[in-house]
Order: C-alpha cells, then sequence, then structure tokens
C-alpha cells in the first residue's frame, strides 16, 4: 500500500475534473494501471467507494445507509427515499440481526436506530 484509498479518489477526481469529455476513459484506465503498479489492485473497493464519496460530498449530497431486518416494500422504500435529497446516495441492505425495525446511518457518522434489537439490549442492559 503506497497511497490511502481517499488520496486516489482525491487524485481520480481531479484528474477527471480537469479533462476533456473525449479523456476522460483513458484518464480512468491510466489510472487503474497506476493503482495495479502500486500493488493497490487489492483496495481496489475501498478506492471505488472513496471516489463515490468524495463525488457525492462535492455535489453537495449524503451517503445514507438504511438497515432493515427484511426487505421492505416498493411503496415504503419510495417514502424512505423521499425524505432524502435528489443529490443523496441512498443504498439499502438487509440485515437480519436487527430482528425488526429500521437502522439509517448517514455518511458513516451520525446514525438513527430504531431496531428491536437495540432496544431489546438497552431494555435487558438496564435490567441486569
Amino acid at each position: 500500500m503506497r497511497y490511502s484509498p481517499a488520496l486516489y479518489a482525491q487524485s481520480l477526481y481531479e484528474s477527471l475534473g480537469n479533462a476533456k469529455s473525449g479523456d476522460q476513459n483513458q484518464i480512468i484506465k491510466n489510472f487503474w494501471l497506476t493503482v495495479i503498479k502500486n500493488g493497490d489492485d487489492a483496495r481496489i473497493d475501498s478506492i471505488v467507494k472513496a471516489f463515490e464519496i468524495r463525488v457525492v460530498k462535492m455535489g453537495g449530497g449524503k451517503i445514507v445507509e438504511v438497515e432493515t431486518a427484511r426487505a421492505i416494500s416498493i411503496v415504503l422504500d419510495d417514502k424512505i427515499k423521499n425524505l432524502f435529497d435528489k443529490k443523496d446516495v441512498v443504498r439499502r441492505k438487509i440485515n437480519s440481526r436487527l430482528v425488526a425495525g429500521i437502522r439509517i446511518e448517514i455518511d458513516g457518522e451520525r446514525e438513527i436506530d430504531l431496531s428491536l434489537a437495540t432496544k431489546l439490549r438497552k431494555m435487558f442492559s438496564k435490567t441486569v
């Protein structure tokens, strides 16, 4: 590992921002060749995630992760999506350990945890 995923993401973002539209494919190809040459190809997923975060943040959006215990209906999914701005990226994830309820994480920092598992954990930790 020579460089952090955030540094790679910043480099790619700035390179693409300064490029002509026809040059973008070549810049991306050269970027990935550099990542491989540096021996960081095992971290491509982290680099892509850091790049996505950078693009969303620079566009004024947020990364929102919505976890539910089971798949939710399309109607409920649309209602959740409409709570956020069009610039935000809303990801859905099924996590059966929640038992029931929902957990929403915004930008990897703020968290709204309305899951049954957390409520039970809090309830039983107070009684012990």
